[in-house]
């Protein structure tokens, strides 16, 4: 008795290279997600530092040239400082409390699907050397 397994074959063969595809699908989108996350958090530690140099800048500008020049440069000067990457956009909020006493808040912000925001805050006083 002659059995012929070409057709069983055939199906093995197909089951098999549908497996592979699926496979090989799980692993791009790993790969791609990965990547993803990879430039995000590449991003948000790039602004968070940008953020807290200019914080840091500010804050020497008043140590250095006195509260009143501090206050105006504070004021005048608006959007990214020289050398921040262009992808990013930034904000500086500042609520004057009173004539000692200043809450600053720079913001950067960036896309990348979507819009993603770092925030550093901080409160500089008058206060004589």
């Amino acid at each position: 008795m002659n059995i012929n397994n070409s057709g069983q074959t055939l199906i093995e063969t197909l089951i098999a290279l549908t497996m592979t595809v699926f496979l090989l699908t799980a692993l791009v989108v790993a790969t791609t997600q990965s990547i993803r996350s990879s430039r995000f958090a590449k991003s948000q530690a790039q602004a968070t530092h940008l953020a807290q140099q200019q914080i840091e800048e500010l804050r020497n500008i008043r140590d250095r040239d006195g509260w009143r020049a501090f206050k105006t440069l504070l004021f005048v000067s608006i959007g990214c400082p020289v050398g921040v990457p262009t992808e990013f956009t930034c904000e500086r909020i500042i609520n004057e409390n009173d004539d000692t006493l200043v809450d600053l808040t720079i913001e950067l912000s960036w896309e990348d699907r979507g819009t993603h925001t770092v925030r550093q805050r901080t409160t500089l006083t008058k206060w004589a050397y």
